[in-house]
């Protein structure tokens, strides 16, 4: 029973990591490392993330296949009905530029966004459209539940917060308000001062903000 759990914690481990890079745009070895995980372990929840990870990563082929077998598996699931299948429709979406499709496939999720990252990619979704204000309402809830987006481990959550900070900056700059977009982009340069500066979104944040005279 020891040796199942330790293999369990691995499995979820590797997969998290994996979905926590492919957030950022980071996918080397994603592939890789998501066949490794779900060959250690084929809990519900692991794969789901692990679907997603595939998704962002440019693979929606494998996503799917996670996706279907999911669906079928557990019809009556409420956390795989409600928050890992429109989360992987979603991510699909977004991976192929098809914002709208990625709301329309959210929307029934909306009363599970705190289980999730449904608000992240929805805020995503909205800032591809340029509807400025959905988008800031999106990127807020993260914002206004930071203790389960930064304490929660499962599902990208933990990284799903700081790039909330950066959408939020984002939205506002759509809409003109400099002085706010510059308060979020410090706020997500100061949330993330320590990680690797050539982090994709880091990069583009800087760029961003030095725009709009930060």
């Amino acid at each position: 029973m020891t040796d199942q759990k330790l293999v369990n914690a691995t499995a979820t481990l590797i997969t998290q990591r994996t979905l926590d890079r492919a957030l950022v745009g980071s996918c080397e070895d994603a592939a890789a490392n998501l066949d490794r995980s779900l060959k250690l372990d084929q809990e519900r929840t692991m794969q789901g993330s692990a679907a997603i990870a595939f998704a962002l990563c440019g693979q929606p082929a494998r996503a799917m296949a996670i996706r279907e077998a999911l669906a079928k598996s557990y019809p009556q699931d409420t956390i795989i009905n409600h928050v890992f299948l429109p989360d992987i429709d979603a991510a699909v979406a977004l991976s192929a530029n098809h914002a709208q499709d990625a709301l329309n496939a959210l929307a029934p999720a909306a009363d599970y966004d705190i289980l999730g990252i449904g608000s992240y990619l929805r805020g995503q979704a909205h800032l591809a459209l340029k509807q400025d204000a959905e988008a800031a309402a999106d990127f807020s809830f993260p914002l206004t539940h930071r203790s389960v987006f930064v304490l929660c481990q499962v599902q990208g959550m933990n990284v799903a917060y700081p790039l909330s900070i950066l959408g939020l900056a984002r939205a506002d700059a759509l809409q003109k308000d400099v002085a706010k977009a510059r308060r979020q982009y410090q706020a997500f340069f100061d949330y993330w001062k320590a990680a690797d500066p050539d982090l994709p979104p880091l990069v583009a944040a800087r760029s961003e903000a030095a725009r709009l005279g930060l």
